[in-house]
C-alpha cells in the first residue's frame, strides 16, 4: 500500500493483492529507470511523482530485488535536485558499534584509527540518506535518528557541536515493519515519522506482463543487432517464479546474452549467487535421483552464498558470518569445506 500526507490530510492507497493481470489495454509506463505494464506499479509511479515534489521522509518496502533503491533514485531524479547524491546505511550488515560513526560522522580523537570521517549525512548534502533495515538499528541510534528527522540536526561521535542537514531520509526494508514496531524493535515515534509516505513494491511474480516486458528491455539494451530474445528462452523466463525478483531476471537475461545459458547449472569453478538460483531448472530436469539432486543443489547454494557474503564483506569471515546470522566457527567450516 501507499500513503501520502499533504498538510493535515492523509491520502492512502493500499494494494492488498496484485494477483490479477493487467487489462489488455494496459501500456508500459516509466518512472525514472523503472518500467512496468502492471496497474499496481503504475499507481506506485504516480505516488513517486508526488513524492518528488516534497522533502518528506518516506519508506519503501518489498522483497529483495524488487527495485526499492531504484524507486528512491527515480524519486530524486524526478525532483528539483536530481544531481544530488544518494548514500546508503546498510544497518543489517554493519557491526552495531560502527553504525553511529558511519551515519553521523566521527572526530579523529574518537575514531579507533585516528581518522576523521564526515558521515553519511554530510556526504549526502541535499540528496538522500537511505536507511536500509531501520528495524536493526540500536535503540540509541533510533533516538538520534528521530532527532535528525524532527530538527534536521545531528552531532558527530566525539563532538558536541550541532550540525545541520538538508538531506532527505528514506527507510527501506524487506521485513514487516508494522510487526517490528509491535515487537519493540522499532520505535513507534520513529515509525510514524517515516510514515509520511509508504510505498510497497510488489514482487515480480505478481506483476503479470512485466517479466516479458523487462526481459525484452534488458535484452534490447545488450543487443546491438536489436534482435528479439529467443522465444524458447522467453517462455522459460515467464514460467520461473523469480524469488530474486527484477535483479534476478536482469542477471538471467545478461547470462543468456553472454553465454547463451540463462538457466545453466553453476559449475564448481565459477559459482555466483545468481547462478545458484538460475540453476534450479537444471537440477529439476537433470534426471538425477531426488536425494543426489537435492545434495548438489544445497552444496552449490552454500558455495554461492559463502562466496557472495565474503565478497560483500571484503573477505572478512567474522563480518560475513555475523551478516549471515551464523556462528563464526560454522561459517569458517562452510568456507573450508566448499572452497
Amino acid at each position: 500500500g501507499e500513503e501520502i500526507r499533504l498538510g493535515t490530510t492523509m491520502l492512502e492507497v493500499r494494494v492488498t493483492s496484485v494477483e490479477a493481470g493487467p487489462p489488455a489495454s494496459a501500456e508500459p509506463r516509466r518512472f525514472g529507470r523503472m518500467l512496468s505494464v502492471h496497474p499496481a506499479m503504475h499507481r506506485i509511479f504516480r505516488v513517486g511523482e508526488k513524492l518528488a515534489q516534497t522533502t518528506l521522509p518516506y519508506r519503501v518496502e518489498g522483497e529483495g530485488g524488487v527495485g526499492k533503491k531504484v524507486f528512491v533514485e527515480s524519486v530524486l531524479e524526478s525532483g528539483p535536485t536530481p544531481n544530488e547524491p544518494i548514500v546508503v546505511l546498510e544497518a543489517t550488515v554493519l557491526p552495531p558499534e560502527t553504525v553511529e560513526a558511519v551515519l553521523f560522522g566521527v572526530t579523529a580523537e574518537a575514531s579507533k584509527d585516528g581518522v576523521e570521517r564526515p558521515g553519511l549525512f554530510a556526504e549526502a548534502g541535499r540528496g538522500v540518506v537511505i536507511i536500509d533495515g531501520p528495524c536493526d538499528l540500536d535503540p540509541a541510534i533510533q533516538r538520534k535518528l528521530l532527532r535528525t528527522i524532527e530538527r534536521g540536526e545531528y552531532s558527530r561521535v566525539g563532538d558536541t557541536k550541532v550540525e545541520t542537514t538538508k538531506a532527505r531520509i528514506v527507510a527501506t526494508s524487506r521485513e514487516d515493519v508494522d510487526r517490528a514496531v509491535e515487537l519493540g524493535r522499532l520505535r513507534e515515534d520513529l515509525f510514524q515519522r517515516l510514515a509520511a509516505a509508504r510505498v510497497e513494491v510488489p514482487s515480480l511474480r505478481t506483476r503479470t506482463g512485466d517479466v516479458e516486458l523487462l526481459a525484452e528491455h534488458v535484452w534490447a539494451t545488450l543487443s546491438e543487432r536489436k534482435d528479439s530474445l529467443p522465444g524458447d528462452v522467453l517462455t522459460r523466463l515467464q514460467k520461473h517464479s523469480w524469488p530474486g525478483n527484477v535483479r534476478e531476471l536482469e542477471s538471467a537475461v545478461q547470462r543468456q546474452f553472454a553465454v547463451g545459458e540463462a538457466f545453466a547449472a553453476p559449475s564448481a569453478s565459477r559459482v555466483t549467487a545468481e547462478g545458484a538460483t538460475l540453476g534450479l531448472h537444471a537440477y529439476v530436469e537433470g534426471g538425477l535421483p531426488l536425494v543426489r539432486a537435492r545434495e548438489e543443489l544445497v552444496r552449490d547454494f552454500e558455495r554461492a552464498y559463502v562466496a557472495h557474503m565474503l565478497e560483500r564483506h571484503g573477505g572478512n569471515v567474522r563480518r560475513a558470518a555475523a551478516a549471515a546470522g551464523v556462528a563464526h566457527r560454522y561459517f569458517q567450516l562452510l568456507k573450508s569445506r566448499l572452497t
